[in-house]
């Protein structure tokens, strides 16, 4: 398995790669990890649990290359380093995730003839997209446009190229994505939801007391682990629409671009901050919270985006009020577990929270309707076992 950046360091984990690493572990798959990027001070060999993670370094004099010649020579050896150590493991499926590194496994089946799984966590594209559309507003240069057009095109040929003719299978996280990488490869859906077991065992009011939340105060709960495009400017706005009785709750790394944005929109005493949470204290959360919030602004990636937070809300138990975006709404209405609403606008997410308050019975059935459908569809044990008849497959037809 392997993946871009380093995350037993990070500040930010995908829980993705944990989930399926452990799950082919349990399974009984030999797994290792391997790693593209890390920081010159981390050991090359570590442990996650039982499974290894190594990091593709490159030698000590050429680890900081200072002319650009010898940095993109630097950035070619990696390459080869990487896939030199897939081969090495001698593994019987090669498994990448992320378009950025797709390449790494092609040059690795190459040299190996093993298959090749491509874990396709979003579309690559359209995050670009969304990326430049963002960049360009502050600096509409030529020379930016074309770099973006040109990182657009060479993307968009590369990754169909290399899917159409070097991998074995696709796995991505919701239909929009099925469709499309589907023309080039088999594909399957593995969502990228959350375990049965990580609703915490027992009802208790202490992570409330540890945030000084108050019990008796309607909570509408934000969880994100990013600050980029997340919709904080819709929820700090709707939140001087609300009357007294509501609390906002803001779960995500209090970073220095967040920091600044709530100084610009303080004061704002009915949002509590909680900076960074443990997986288990944000089900914590979720769990003694009465709504859970998307607020996601459109952008060509996020309006075919599934937020992982959608599991946890519904695996919470509680309802969601989300951006009207297709794969989303495909769940919201289906199960029945919430409001869409639309994007960037702060009195529709402050009329739909009132709404919920006011309509208690509503709340709660949309909110079990959620926690049902979680229990029957969406739990990763369901998503694990799809993950399993993938390497399954693999494994019998080579």
């Amino acid at each position: 398995m392997v993946i871009k950046e380093d995350f037993l360091s990070g500040s930010v984990r995908d829980p993705r790669v944990d989930k399926a690493a452990i799950s082919l572990k349990k399974a009984g798959y030999d797994v290792h990890i391997i790693i593209r990027n890390a920081a010159p001070d981390v050991e090359r060999i570590r442990s996650y649990g039982n499974i290894p993670v190594i990091v593709g370094r490159l030698p000590p004099k050429l680890l900081i290359p200072k002319s650009s010649i010898s940095r993109k020579i630097a950035k070619k050896a990696k390459l080869f380093l990487c896939a030199k150590e897939i081969i090495d493991i001698n593994p019987d499926i090669i498994h990448i995730h992320e378009e950025n590194i797709l390449h790494i496994g092609v040059l690795a089946k190459l040299l190996s003839g093993k298959p090749l799984v491509y874990d396709a966590h979003e579309d690559y594209v359209r995050y670009i997209i969304g990326r430049m559309n963002i960049d360009l507003k502050e600096n509409r240069s030529l020379r930016k446009v074309l770099h973006y057009k040109i990182q657009i095109l060479r993307r968009s040929f590369t990754e169909a190229f290399f899917i159409k003719h070097f991998v074995d299978h696709v796995i991505t996280v919701n239909s929009f994505l099925e469709n499309k990488y589907s023309k080039w490869a088999p594909t399957s859906i593995v969502m990228n939801s959350r375990s049965i077991n990580d609703l915490p065992k027992s009802s208790s009011n202490d992570i409330l007391d540890q945030f000084d939340i108050a019990k008796e105060q309607f909570k509408v709960i934000f969880v994100t682990k990013y600050y980029n495009n997340w919709g904080f400017e819709t929820v700090f706005e709707a939140s001087k629409l609300l009357p007294e009785g509501y609390q906002i709750i803001v779960v995500c790394p209090l970073r220095d671009e967040l920091k600044s944005l709530i100084k610009e929109y303080e004061p704002m005493p009915n949002v509590i901050f909680t900076d960074a949470v443990s997986k288990e204290g944000v089900m914590e959360l979720i769990a003694n919270s009465d709504v859970g919030i998307i607020p996601l602004p459109y952008d060509p990636n996020t309006f075919i985006s599934t937020p992982n937070k959608i599991f946890e809300y519904m695996l919470g138990g509680i309802p969601i009020i989300s951006s009207n975006f297709p794969e989303i709404e495909k769940i919201i209405k289906n199960d029945n577990c919430g409001l869409l609403i639309k994007p960037e606008d702060p009195e529709e997410l402050a009329k739909a929270i009132i709404y919920l308050k006011n309509n208690e019975e509503k709340r709660i059935n949309m909110g079990n309707n959620g926690k049902k459908a979680n229990r029957e569809k969406y739990n990763w044990e369901i998503q694990e076992r799809r993950l399993l008849g993938v390497y399954d497959k693999l494994l019998k037809n080579n």
